[in-house]
């Protein structure tokens, strides 16, 4: 941890004016009850008044129709379009991300596709409504996620991905843009082949349908699946750079800028993040469990502006050379449930300012002077 006064002067993020940063953050906030509808319209705003544009949420196709022919879950629908007005009510884009197909869709569309598509249409129907009868039009419609990462989005769903993105255009109408992600890593070739479709491989065999996007998304956690060694393993001397690491967001950014070169087809960084409180364990050589607590370097205040600041100079020089206008940040608050066993959020579960803990304003201050960072060379 690098923790002396000079280099805390030398990482200190300056004042600069506020400016469009194009800047969102990804939240599941309609899949939880720890943030109260009252905490999750403070923060909103908060977050807006420190020049974040949009937030992001999945609306899941499994928990909207449960059952094939099963009685759609309103409770569901109607807090997650409650919390799509909240942000629009303070001046945040909402993106809606259409994802998790339930069991039965995935046992439907390998019998009879017709009728796969006539189910997702009724989907896509039913969150519309949901969402109109809030006054809400999604800026953004995301079809299923990171197209080429079989864990959210199986292979097999990929001959009907054209026919989903003509319904979700046709159903959302001219003014929301339809988009699509791609999980980008950087491993070694066994270990990718078992988790993820290359994206390059995936942009060559999947091409007509990734050009009928409005946009492509990006979603890249430096260091986190940027390893190609035997196994993706936090260490000492790995914690405190991987932080840096952009040199496959670069070369993806690339490829896919080059994909669509001489359209109109939008490219940006959908989800990029990093732990930002200490985790609990993570496997470790030889099947031991290293713990990673003392190697994080964003385990407390110092930490997060450390590897925030650390990040944001690396990063910025991709925004610059690739002329980036959409970043979103992965995500507002830590993930529900222990599942990662990482916080990845800028606020904890229950909406509690995390850095700085000094109170709302030093949060806020914080987080805008991020923004402005990031949002500077677009």
């Amino acid at each position: 941890m690098v923790n002396s006064e000079a280099a805390r002067v030398e990482m200190r993020i300056e004042q600069e004016p506020v400016g469009p940063s194009g800047v969102f953050v990804t939240h599941h906030a309609n899949d939880t009850d720890s943030v109260t509808p009252a905490r999750l319209g403070e923060i909103f705003s908060e977050i807006r008044g420190a020049g974040i544009t949009g937030h992001r949420f999945d609306i899941r196709w499994q928990r909207v129709q449960p059952e094939m022919y099963g009685e759609a879950d309103t409770t569901y629908l109607d807090k997650s379009a409650a919390v799509a007005r909240l942000g629009q009510d303070a001046g945040l884009d909402t993106t809606v991300v259409l994802s998790t197909p339930p069991k039965w869709g995935k046992d439907l569309i390998r019998i009879n596709p017709g009728e796969f598509l006539r189910q997702y249409e009724k989907y896509c129907t039913t969150v519309r409504d949901a969402l109109t009868g809030q006054g809400v039009t999604p800026a953004t419609v995301q079809v299923f996620n990171e197209l080429n990462n079989p864990f959210f989005t199986p292979a097999y769903l990929m001959p009907v991905l054209p026919f989903c993105v003509m319904t979700a255009r046709r159903v959302f109408g001219s003014d929301t843009k339809i988009s699509g992600t791609l999980f980008v890593g950087n491993l070694a070739a066994p270990m990718e082949n078992r988790l993820f479709t290359n994206y390059r491989r995936f942009l060559s065999k999947y091409d007509s349908a990734m050009g009928m996007l409005d946009h492509i998304g990006i979603d890249y956690y430096p260091g986190l699946y940027d390893y190609t060694g035997k196994l993706p393993e936090i260490v000492r001397e790995g914690a405190q750079t991987f932080i840096g690491k952009t040199g496959e967001l670069d070369r993806a950014l690339t490829a896919v800028r080059s994909f669509t070169s001489g359209s109109d087809v939008t490219v940006g960084i959908d989800e990029v993040g990093f732990p930002t409180v200490a985790g609990r364990i993570v496997p470790g050589r030889k099947g031991k469990l290293h713990e990673v607590r003392k190697y994080l370097p964003a385990r407390d205040e110092f930490g997060m502006r450390y590897a925030y600041n650390r990040f944001i100079r690396a990063f910025q020089p991709l925004m610059a050379k690739h002329r980036l206008n959409r970043v979103g940040f992965y995500q507002l608050f830590d993930e529900p449930g222990d599942a990662a066993g990482l916080g990845f959020g800028l606020y904890t579960r229950d909406g509690r300012e995390k850095v700085p803990s000094l109170g709302t304003s030093d949060q806020t201050d914080w987080l805008g002077k991020l923004v402005r960072r990031v949002g500077k060379p677009v």
